[in-house]
């Protein structure tokens, strides 16, 4: 729920969560996409850094985080798995 207010707050987007095992995230008016032309791959690079260094805070270990989809490729959201990091 923090998250969510978080991203909305500084107009990053809405977060609505997906599935949380494993933990994936849809982000609907994307702030990086709202700018880019389509057909970009992977346009959320700013995104994927911060949901990084704050599920990493939040698990207390590093995650990897995917973005499974994209507004760039024409989908609705942008949607984002985390997970643990494999060590």
């Amino acid at each position: 729920e923090n998250i969510q207010e978080f991203w909305e707050h500084y107009g990053f987007g809405e977060v609505q969560v997906v599935s949380t095992a494993p933990l994936q995230l849809d982000v609907y008016k994307c702030y990086e996409c709202m700018t880019l032309p389509k057909g970009i791959n992977g346009g959320c690079i700013i995104s994927k850094g911060m949901f990084s260094a704050l599920f990493s805070a939040f698990f207390h270990c590093p995650v990897q985080v995917r973005e499974l989809s994209c507004m760039t490729d024409g989908s609705e959201c942008c949607r984002f798995e985390i997970k643990p990091k494999m060590l």
